[in-house]
């Protein structure tokens, strides 16, 4: 059949609660590893979710698209449908936007736009990475990986 593609579609979601089950207690996932990573609520309390914000995250999602890019595959195709937010108040994000607006976030409505765009460099950072990471294994065997 001509013009079929495959793809995978991986799902850019907190990593506690992956479908169709909850292996974070099923012994030493991601997730488990690396508390550290943790999301931050707008109070400072953890929440369930693995942070985009920091690049050993960052690294390991584009590991495992790197993996699925290697199979006989035309594509991947990011699922951003799952478990928002991905970036939340995460020192990192805190600390640079303070930095950046001499404001506290935390201190700003959750839908103020600076913050929310300033979030969003993350989500755009790690698309630039999966890009970067595709066109190398595309480079690799010969044919482009569509994102």
């Amino acid at each position: 059949m001509t013009g079929v593609q495959t793809c995978a579609l991986p799902i850019l979601a907190g990593f506690h609660y992956p479908p169709p089950i909850d292996h974070y207690h099923l012994g030493p996932t991601f997730a488990a590893k690396h508390p550290e990573w943790r999301g931050v609520d707008q109070n400072g309390r953890m929440t369930p979710r693995i942070a985009y914000s920091y690049p050993g995250v960052r690294a390991y999602v584009v590991s495992l698209l790197r993996e699925l890019a290697e199979r006989p595959i035309d594509g991947v195709c990011l699922l951003y449908c799952r478990r928002p937010p991905l970036v939340e108040y995460e020192p990192p994000d805190v600390e640079a936007f303070e930095r950046e607006y001499g404001l506290r976030p935390q201190a700003l409505p959750h839908d103020d736009a600076r913050w929310l765009r300033f979030r969003a460099r993350e989500l755009t950072g790690i698309m630039r990475e999966v890009l970067q990471a595709m066109n190398a294994v595309g480079a690799d065997r010969g044919r482009p990986v569509a994102v």
